[in-house]
């Protein structure tokens, strides 16, 4: 019974053996079969690099970080950009600079963050009381206004509708134009 159990422990032991030294020779014999098949060149397709022609559309975005309006308007410097790829494009224009640059459909578009206002905002202009006279503040909002100049005219002078208006904060307009144009209107207050 002992010599039953170690033939087969031996049995056992040589199969196993077998079967490992079977697999370490199949494995050379398929690295030396990899090494001997030729390989093939790949061909490999470059697509050319895309360059901004006098035909292509460029699209100038300002970002602005205050208000967050985007104004979009014509590229001024469009001569320093023709002929150039959009990697050269990009490196006058670089991201740490705040610009983004894309190319799509023969349309290049130059995004520009700007800290700040947007001119339309920074145009923004209001009536408000200063040491008892009516002034003109230019600025975006009545927080971040710049005193422009005191005129002659007193608030107490004018009709309190105007008045509690003026110091509420609601003479309010969109460019110097428009408010000089009411302010026209106060000359009967003097």
């Amino acid at each position: 019974m002992i010599t039953k159990k170690i033939n087969l422990v031996v049995l056992i032991a040589v199969l196993l053996i077998s079967a490992v030294t079977g697999y370490y020779i199949a494995t050379i014999y398929r690295e030396l079969q990899a090494g001997a098949v030729e390989e093939k060149p790949v061909m490999q397709v470059k697509e050319p690099e895309k360059i901004v022609k006098q035909d292509t559309q460029i699209i100038f975005e300002q970002q602005f970080s205050r208000c967050s309006h985007v104004v979009i308007s014509e590229f001024k410097e469009k001569e320093k950009v023709i002929g150039k790829t959009i990697a050269q494009v990009k490196t006058l224009y670089p991201l740490k600079n705040g610009y983004q640059v894309r190319f799509k459909d023969n349309t290049l578009t130059i995004n520009q963050a700007v800290e700040g206002w947007c001119p339309q905002e920074e145009d923004r202009c209001r009536l408000k009381d200063y040491k008892g006279r009516i002034a003109i503040f230019q600025g975006p909002d009545a927080e971040n206004d710049v005193l422009q100049r005191v005129t002659n005219l007193y608030t107490d002078q004018l009709p309190e509708e105007i008045k509690n208006k003026i110091l509420h904060g609601e003479y309010e307009f969109e460019n110097m134009e428009q408010l000089n144009d009411a302010l026209e209107n106060f000359d009967e207050y003097l």
